[in-house]
């Protein structure tokens, strides 16, 4: 192949494809090499799916939910209110793998869940065979010639390439942890293919738009890789930019604009596509500002080591045990080195991988077949010994172009291997400290969510896959035409494939079980739209655990699939702080979590006794009977396996509940009496901030109540309210005043605007009547949008000598919150680290002068530390404080005895876990010091309006709902 113009690229191989039964053949092979591979999955198809419990419940979940947003009630099946109900949650952000679900849907008609998940699971292993010895026989068609692509052994070799991408150990562990999604990574070599060609001198715009197809539907099974396919473009673009100048330089310009224009083409039709998913993050991410790092500090754990390449992985039959001793069983070993490799964490390529990348780099591709064939364009000749100038020029364009592709496949596969090894480089579980390009790329918008450097392997093995193609290929013609071994060429590839398969071996494929109790029926055969309380509660996401450390709360997410009712807990991979904090700080299920948190944790010595020293009273039944009622819980199902003794007494005493049946370690009960929803709420305080969504600030945590109405205040122009409004017609009534001028609030009600009211200045009563709904939910969505809205700063109350500005301090261990956020004028200045987050302001003036982390948890040197920045503040320093997640473990009498200089008296010394907050004042007596301490609920102090936010639009102190008598 001639490859200097445009047609010569094209007509090597751009516009070919692999003929149809011979990919139909390949098809079969990756098929019957699926279910070998993933044994015994096949043996138990409808009742396991491959997992170890807490992600494959969730991902199986995935598809249950899609058919029950798309076809069963339709509705947007990213705005989710039948988990974490009632308050809901944006499965924008989370791994929804819509596209799988999709799919599933006629599967699921025909059968169940179970054997939806996992024909969709075969089929992604499948399918990344077929996509790779595509992409490999494209690229050998440049590489090696079109007559050495259509050959048995060029066609055999790509398989070999096809089979390192679809069954690789990164890829079989995936799935060996129930992470479909992950392992769901079948149309990246589609794109890759397109993407290719798109960049190539001759490209077609045809091209550009099948690469954004793939794109789109990869991005749909799973957002992450539409990242890294974006980097791969970029990489691409930037090669096929190189070869437009090199193979045509009189029309350089025109090409290479032909060339942008393409990949532009790719990134607008993939936009176009993503347009639903994006809109549906878009609102979240203006209202909650970038909450896609959350979980980021975890990058370290999920890279790969540089060691791991060197062995298979703990999953392989015969070498397992070898890397599990090497890595000390994926524990912490006792120098503070760390190799983790049970999540995923190692990659491993193998080394008939590598061996055939580096021969393929060091050898010149065969041209054409055997016996003096060569390849031009698309015609094949014999070439008759050539001279010495012919084959000169001849090989000198030639090779050119080989090395080009060659040395395109090894960069890519040379800057994904770089990226795998995450932020910087670990060797044995030592961090060398040697900062690696991660950390950068990490920093891009929409790459910052992706916190399992170890991921980009699969770009790795998509980027080798050719080059292994090519090596195999070398050998064979090498031996084809060798007089010695002519025979062994033929035996060559069966054995690499089998070599290679054997070196990624992982099986058995762990299976986890997805049959659900039968006692679930009893609350699916229960008419109407109500939620189940399960027992343990628990929330996760992709960076921390609220409520229950235990994957029983991700089993309960795949019970709904057989119930069919609204739950509490849930799954997501990113979200907003609040989504949490709305259930971790309702004061019944605070209780509940930190009863279970103190039989649970044996350091809990403090929590343990703080709860036998504050009994249930008939204040908390009265709160615990209008919260269940107002989140229309009729059943209550206990899982007495997992939950403590201390909880179910404790939830008997609070909820009035009847035992209905028992299975096993399960017990359901169902809520008695005539439970009435409440129809009066006083936001401020706890009996009322049930009804509090997103855009207020932080109810008044203190114990008693406070005597005084406190109000919330509405930091967004618009504001969510969640309210029991009967079918018929109602009235809301409001009290509340403005806090910005001539300011006007508009009612709306599940989406329907209700009408528009001033505010009046000085708090009183705004009245909106709301239209009967006969379909209207258990529980409204109401919005009001404020026509107005001013900055904090402008009408802070005072904490300074000088009557300016306003602070708030929240402090949450790691199961109440794991936050320690310090607001000023509404905006975040805490580092908000692990130990204590310590602020300095003027106290003077308001003024930020210093603000410090001191992990006073796991660091020897913190408290030390700490007491010397604290001694080192001139007098009269006003010191805000909040310790995150937690700060007691190495909290010293000195940096106790720097904390009393600021008017603190809390010691969380034996508080494990425990949030400590405060405002004071270095040695200085004109500010009265506040502080709080919480193992419950998170402590929250404040001086001046307790905002989050550095806006504010009006204060709300009561909502009251009265049904309207109908005429």
């Amino acid at each position: 192949m001639l490859a200097v113009s445009p047609a010569g690229w094209h007509n090597a191989g751009v516009n070919r494809a692999a003929r149809p039964l011979t990919a139909t053949l390949a098809l079969l092979a990756f098929v019957l090499l699926t279910l070998a591979l993933t044994w015994p999955m096949a043996a138990h198809f409808g009742s396991h799916v491959p997992g170890d419990g807490i992600d494959d419940p969730s991902l199986a979940w995935n598809l249950w939910w899609a058919k029950h947003a798309l076809v069963d009630q339709p509705q947007n099946p990213f705005d989710v209110r039948w988990q974490f109900w009632p308050v809901g949650i944006n499965l924008a952000f989370y791994t929804l793998t819509l596209l799988n679900g999709a799919l599933g849907i006629p599967i699921q008609v025909a059968a169940n869940p179970v054997v939806a998940y996992n024909v969709l699971l075969l089929s992604s292993f499948a399918l990344s065979g077929l996509g790779a010895y595509l992409l490999c026989l494209d690229a050998l068609r440049r590489m090696a010639g079109d007559a050495a692509a259509r050959r048995r052994a060029g066609q055999v070799a790509a398989l070999l390439g096809g089979a390192l991408y679809a069954f690789a150990a990164p890829k079989l562990f995936y799935a060996a942890l129930g992470q479909g999604n992950i392992a769901s990574s079948q149309w990246i070599p589609f794109a890759m293919l397109y993407i290719v060609r798109a960049a190539l001198p001759g490209g077609r715009a045809r091209d550009a738009a099948l690469a954004a197809l793939f794109v789109a539907l990869q991005a749909y099974a799973e957002l992450t890789y539409a990242t890294f396919l974006a980097l791969f473009a970029a990489a691409a673009a930037l090669w096929g930019l190189i070869q437009t100048l090199r193979t045509a330089p009189g029309s350089s310009t025109a090409n290479a604009a032909r060339l942008l224009g393409r990949f532009l083409l790719i990134a607008l039709l993939a936009g176009l596509a993503l347009t639903p998913m994006l809109l549906n993050m878009l609102p979240d991410m203006r209202a909650e500002g970038n909450f896609l790092t959350a979980g980021g500090g975890f990058a370290d754990l999920f890279s790969a080591d540089l060691a791991g390449y060197l062995l298979p992985t703990q999953l392989h039959p015969v070498f397992g045990d070898v890397i599990r001793g090497i890595a000390n069983d994926s524990a912490p070993r006792p120098d503070g080195s760390h190799m983790p490799v049970n999540k995923g964490q190692q990659i491993y390529v193998g080394y008939v991988v590598a061996a055939l990348a580096v021969v393929a780099l060091i050898l010149r591709a065969p041209r054409g077949g055997v016996k003096g064939q060569r390849s031009r364009g698309a015609t094949t000749v014999r070439s008759a010994p050539s001279p010495a100038l012919w084959r000169a020029h001849y090989e000198q364009e030639e090779n050119a172009t080989i090395r080009s592709e060659k040395w395109f496949w090894a960069v890519c596969a040379l800057a994904f291997f770089v990226l795998t090894l995450g932020p910087s480089l670990r060797v044995l579980g030592h961090d060398l400290g040697l900062p690696l390009p991660f950390a950068l790329v990490s920093r891009l918008p929409f790459f910052e969510g992706n916190r399992y450097p170890s991921r980009y392997s699969v770009m790795l093995l998509a980027s080798l896959a050719p080059l292994v193609t090519l090596g195999a290929l070398d050998i064979t013609s090498r031996l084809e035409v060798s007089r010695r071994a002519p025979h062994a060429a033929r035996l060559l590839l069966p054995v690499l494939l089998v070599a290679m398969l054997f070196e990624h071996l992982s099986t058995p494929l762990p299976l986890f079980d997805l049959r659900v109790p039968t006692l679930y029926a009893r609350v699916a055969a229960e008419p109407g739209d109500f939620a189940l309380l399960e027992m343990p509660p628990g929330w996760r996401n992709g960076a921390r655990v609220a409520g229950k450390q235990d994957i029983v709360i991700m089993q309960q997410l795949w019970n709904q699939s057989a119930h069919g009712k609204r739950v509490l807990g849930g799954n997501t991979s990113r979200n907003p702080e609040f989504k949490f904090q709305y259930f971790s700080e309702d004061p019944t299920l605070a209780r509940l979590i930190a009863q279970t948190n103190a039989a649970d944790v044996p350091q809990h010595d403090a929590l343990r006794a703080a709860l036998a020293a504050t009994p249930i009273t008939d204040a908390d039944r009265a709160r615990a009977r209008d919260w269940a009622a107002f989140t229309e819980i009729r059943y209550v199902m206990v899982h007495r396996d997992v939950l403590p003794a201390e909880t179910e007494a404790a939830l008997l005493d609070l909820l009035p509940l009847e035992e209905v049946a028992t299975e096993g370690y399960l017990v359901l009960y169902r809520v008695t009496g005539d439970l009435t929803d409440p129809h009066e709420f006083a936001v401020g305080a706890d009996r009322g901030r049930m009804a509090l969504a997103e855009g207020w600030s932080s109810p008044n945590i203190s114990e008693p109540a406070p005597v005084e109405p406190t109000p919330v205040f509405a930091q967004r122009r618009e504001a969510r309210l969640l309210l029991p409004l009967p079918k018929g017609s109602a009235r809301i009534r409001l009290n509340m005043g403005a806090l910005a001028p001539n300011q006007t609030a508009t009612l709306a009600v599940d989406g329907r605007t209700m009408g528009t009211q001033p505010v009046p200045d000085a708090p009183g009563w705004v009245a909106f009547n709301v239209t009967a709904d006969p379909a209207r939910l258990p529980l409204s969505d109401v919005r009001l949008r404020f026509g107005a809205i001013r900055p904090f700063a402008e009408l802070a109350q005072t904490f300074s000598r000088a009557g300016s500005g306003g602070l708030l301090v929240r402090s949450a261990g790691q199961e109440t919150g794991d936050f320690g956020h310090i607001y000023l004028d509404g905006v975040e200045v805490s580092p908000n680290r692990r130990g204590y987050n310590l602020v300095a302001l003027d106290g003077t003036y308001g003024r930020l002068i210093d603000r410090a982390a001191f992990d006073t948890h796991l660091d020897p040197a913190a408290s030390a530390a700490l007491a010397a920045w604290i001694n080192a503040l001139p007098a009269g320093t006003v010191v805000a404080g909040a310790a995150r997640d937690e700060a007691s473990m190495n909290l010293t009498d000195e940096a106790v005895a720097a904390l009393n200089t600021l008017g603190v008296t809390g010691d969380l010394r034996g508080r494990f876990r425990w949030g400590h907050a405060f405002i004071g004042a270095k040695d200085d007596g004109w500010l009265t010091p506040q502080e709080a301490l919480g193992g419950v609920r998170p402590a929250q102090v404040s001086f001046g309006l307790p905002l989050s936010e550095p806006q504010i639009a009006a204060q709300l102190f009561d909502v009251v709902i009265e049904p309207m008598i109908q005429q």
